[in-house]
């Protein structure tokens, strides 16, 4: 588990991923967040006619670490450090869900910035916060508001690839 005080560091997404960034509000000292590790389950294939994008797969009904959705299984990606890039298994059309948990010592909102190359969704707590699907390069970011809970917050990332690498 990564420990920050005052910030949950950036997380570089890129080609087809996203950056997350997030700071207390000031004048809070000693406020921490926990970041736990990421897992990674995916790809996922859309139905003859759908693009993953629009395909809701099993990890938007709920995260279970210990389920497998079909033959696929959640998978732990302690190697996926925060600030660093990273490769996805993702081909044209498909779409790879991150998963990890993010523990408060109290409830606030932060802001989150995620840039994306192609589309992405991410859910706070089973709540969506952003959701665009776009093409092109990692350029810019989007911001959302990420109200964490007092306690564990679960945090889910849809990375969608229309086409060409895949990575965070």
């Amino acid at each position: 588990m990564t420990t920050r005080r005052s910030l949950i560091t950036g997380l570089l997404l890129l080609a087809t991923a996203a950056t997350f960034a997030a700071n207390p509000p000031s004048g809070t000292p000693g406020r921490t967040e926990q970041a736990g590790v990421w897992h990674e389950i995916g790809p996922f294939r859309p139905s003859a006619g759908k693009t993953a994008f629009s395909e809701a797969f099993a990890p938007e009904q709920g995260v279970d670490l210990d389920k497998p959705c079909g033959s696929m299984r959640w998978t732990a990606r302690p190697e996926y450090a925060d600030s660093k890039s990273h490769s996805l298994r993702a081909t044209n059309n498909t779409a790879v869900y991150l998963y990890r948990t993010i523990r408060a010592d109290s409830a606030r909102t932060i802001d989150g910035y995620f840039g994306h190359d192609d589309g992405i969704v991410v859910w706070l707590n089973n709540q969506k916060v952003l959701s665009q699907e776009r093409s092109g390069g990692l350029a810019g970011g989007t911001a959302a508001k990420l109200d964490l809970k007092e306690g564990e917050n679960r945090l889910l990332l849809k990375i969608y690839n229309r086409g060409g690498r895949c990575g965070f």
